[in-house]
């Protein structure tokens, strides 16, 4: 996969045992190994790189065969490749660092492991032995990992103080995955700064004790109120020594929520810090709030810098059992490895687990600022299961007997029906889609082809009959890449519809596409009411379009084009001129972008798909959304919306700014829509809140053109 810039093996290798059966399942990820060169002559390292990839290729072929032979139960392996040097600067130290890395993953034994608690004779019923054998297993493989990690820190800690920052960064990638990991934070802002990822948010909702840390706040408050709308039980102790509270007040209210402001900050000692800031010791904080040996659930710090004398202190006291930590949301600042390397080094020693990483591409340039968020072992079994637990896990959220109830089974089938229950609640598919990237198979315009085979992979198909509009090109695998070009070299039929473009061998139709006629077209080409695809796409009023198709239409899986200029929280769409009159003119009406405004936000999208009874499955980011109905995933645990905005890249400027308002009058607020108001009251709310946000101070990029600002 590739995070960050750089390109890591991860081999997932999951190989299981059906024990009722006796039969051993393979799901793995293929991967072709080939030699690439930009010239006649390969590298040394690019011959590296080849023998890398030969080397994870063989390490899963022994995974499969030591499960056939030895009738174990493998936990799955990660292989991870030390991030590379620049062609530039190769060097026969690093070919040896490379080698040696590669020796210590193969020398700590990364191979199967048998389930230490788990009787491979009788089948898997998903019992807290189970689970726990699975976790046991995995841990230890987490160990190994970590071990081999920790060797070639010390091989290269000669060579840290030349590493820049991203080097430095790449070295710690997540290791762990959170199945219910959850965005939580202010909508504004996308990706990086403002929002943190928690895991299994909704499991602290039950905790009696709940207990928050958030160091640093700037009169923001929006983290702990998100936290709150998710676990209303939870005690919030938010911690800023640099707000002046004689010229800015708090916000009204605090106390009723919870929320325990303390105007100082966290440093070494007590006292005031370099800067003149009040300040108090992590030990005197907790001996004052009367938390020592007490469990903080979530500890979120963003302190610009603070971050390298606090948890390092936190960590120590960990370890002495002075307090109990969940997790830590951390952005780490600043291009240092050697305090990079000891930073992490300090919460790998106290059993935390890095879960999440992402860039801050908002408040900091370059390398300098990483949002990270890790978890510990306890807190983790909490969300037990992750995708890369067994199959034995698979059924944490509910009883054997809710299972078995799910699945309509009754007591006299539970030994028989527990594999398959498990099975089918597997998530592995749709957390791939929302991890790692899917590759391009180079018959759409990104990576659309793979994502609609990894649906309907697992959901099936039904009559494989898709509706395509939008088509901008007279062929059927052509121009941008269509989304139904694969499905069609896959034996699938269908309609396809484009303002411009006619080919009747193909079944493309030309016509104008709005509210009042899309379904009467339908109609006159015999579209069945229920189909498996639909792929909207028409760079203008998409919203309204697919309206009124999924009132009358059922579609299975619908991929639907949104604009990632727009934030999370705006809800807003492009009208259809038909809808008002003073907009309806041929001359006027187009299909074609308007600067950076065109079609509809991912927030009008999902008021529509949602309340359609669609959830999201997938993403190809900046393009399209892929959403499934939701008796389709029944037997799954769907991850929320919000786990998959990182993907969806909001906010930053896509194609060019706008440099006139002329847009203002062709858009509408879908939430006033959906709340009883009419379009004109609608298009009245969305000119003015983007007028408020033109004249701010943090306007979003694509208003931020000095034409538009001159005009405003």
């Amino acid at each position: 996969r590739k995070r960050m810039g750089r390109s890591s093996v991860q081999l997932c290798g999951l190989v299981a045992f059906d024990c009722e059966t006796g039969r051993t399942m393979l799901r793995s990820e293929h991967r072709s190994v080939r030699m690439r060169s930009q010239g006649s002559h390969p590298s040394l390292l690019q011959w590296v790189r080849f023998a890398e990839q030969i080397v994870d290729w063989i390490d899963g072929l022994h995974l499969v065969l030591s499960a056939v032979a030895t009738r174990t139960c493998p936990t799955p392996t990660i292989l991870r490749m030390d991030p590379q040097p620049s062609p530039k600067k190769r060097s026969v130290a690093s070919f040896l660092s490379i080698c040696a890395w590669w020796s210590l993953l193969i020398l700590s034994g990364l191979r199967s492991a048998k389930c230490e608690n788990g009787d491979l004779s009788s089948p898997w019923n998903a019992n807290a032995s189970a689970c726990e054998a699975s976790w046991t297993a995995k841990w230890k493989k987490h160990q190994l990992y970590m071990q081999a990690l920790e060797q070639l820190e010390r091989a290269q800690a000669k060579e840290l103080s030349k590493w820049n920052g991203k080097r430095a960064y790449d070295m710690y990638e997540p290791e762990w995955v959170c199945e219910s990991e959850m965005r939580v934070g202010p909508e504004e802002v996308n990706v990086g700064d403002g929002p943190k990822f928690v895991c299994g948010v909704e499991t602290l909702r039950e905790e009696q004790d709940c207990l928050v840390y958030s160091i640093g706040s700037g009169f923001r408050f929006q983290f702990e109120e998100g936290v709150r709308k998710h676990a209303p039980n939870c005690v919030f102790h938010v911690f800023d020594g640099t707000m002046d509270l004689n010229q800015r007040a708090l916000p009204s209210g605090l106390e009723a929520k919870r929320i325990h402001f303390h105007n100082w900050n966290l440093q070494a000692q007590s006292g005031r810090d370099a800067k003149g800031y009040p300040s108090r010791s992590l030990e005197d904080v907790l001996r004052e709030l009367d938390h020592v040996g007490k469990t903080i659930h979530i500890f979120k710090i963003d302190c610009e810098g603070c971050e390298y004398t606090v948890l390092p202190r936190l960590a120590r006291m960990v370890q002495d059992g002075a307090v109990t930590v969940g997790q830590i949301q951390v952005e780490v600042h600043g291009t240092d490895a050697r305090k990079i390397q000891a930073l992490f080094q300090s919460l790998r020693g106290a059993g935390f687990m890095i879960f999440h990483k992402e860039r801050n591409h908002w408040g900091c340039q370059g390398y300098r600022c990483v949002e990270y968020a890790l978890v510990s072992l306890a807190a983790a079994k909490k969300d037990c299961p992750s995708y890369l637990c067994t199959t034995a896990t698979s059924l944490f959220a509910k009883t054997d007997s809710e299972a078995l109830a799910h699945q309509g089974l009754n007591k006299d089938k539970q030994s028989t029906a527990a594999g398959a229950s498990i099975k089918s609640n597997n998530t592995a598919w749709i957390l791939n889609l929302l991890r790692k990237p899917c590759r391009k198979l180079g018959y759409s315009q990104g990576n659309q082809d793979c994502i609609l085979d990894t649906i309907f992979a697992h959901i099936g198909v039904r009559n494989k009959f898709f509706v395509e509009y939008g088509f901008n090109t007279n062929k059927q695998c052509s121009g941008s890449g269509p989304n139904t070009c694969k499905l069609w070299r896959d034996g699938w039929h269908g309609l396809l519809l484009d303002g411009t473009h006619e080919n009747l061998s193909i079944n493309l139709h030309a016509h104008f596409l709005y509210q009042n006629n899309i379904v009467s077209i339908l109609e006159k080409y015999s579209v069945p009411e229920e189909f498996d695809f639909l792929s909207s796409d028409m760079d203008s009023h998409d919203f309204f379009v697919l309206l009124s198709v999924l009132r009358k239409y059922k579609p299975r899986v619908v991929s639907t084009e949104y604009n990632s200029n727009w934030p999370l929280k705006w809800a807003v769409a492009q009208l259809d001129p038909t809808l008002v009159e003073d907009l309806w003119n041929s001359s006027r009406s187009t299909f074609h972008f308007r600067q950076c405004i065109w079609g509809a936000s991912a927030g009008a999208l999902r008021l529509l798909l949602e309340k359609e009874g669609y959830s999201l499955v997938g993403v190809t980011p900046r393009l399209d959304l892929f959403w499934a109905r939701n008796e389709l995933l029944s037997a799954y645990n769907v991850p929320k919306f919000d786990s998959f905005v990182r993907l969806m890249r909001l906010g930053p400027l896509h194609h060019k700014q706008q440099t006139n308002l002329e847009f203002l009058e062709w858009l509408v607020d879908v939430r006033a829509i959906f709340n009883g108001q009419s379009i004109q009251d609608a298009r009245k709310v969305a000119k003015a809140d983007i007028m408020v946000n033109i004249k701010g101070k943090t306007r979003l990029p694509c208003f931020n053109s000095p034409l538009l600002l001159q005009a405003v």
